[in-house]
């Protein structure tokens, strides 16, 4: 990989109870960057099963504040 940065953005540590959609915003500084997003999931040997599913990229729409469902 001579000549090419990559940069990695981690999220602080959580724990959901329930089914939930996770929205992430990712930019580009320049036209120059590829953009490749991985998923790292820790704790799937211990519970056995892991979905990762419904993936979709909404390039040069960001995430809307309304769109996050708050907990009630």
């Amino acid at each position: 990989m001579k000549g090419r940065r990559i940069y990695v953005l981690e999220s602080p540590t959580f724990t959901l109870n329930n089914d939930s959609v996770l929205t992430f915003d990712l930019y580009r500084r320049s036209a120059a960057i590829s953009l490749q997003v991985f998923f790292v999931a820790t704790q799937w040997k211990k519970f056995k099963w892991l979905a990762i599913d419904n993936i979709a990229l909404n390039y040069g729409i960001p995430c809307r504040e309304g769109f996050v469902k708050k907990p009630t």
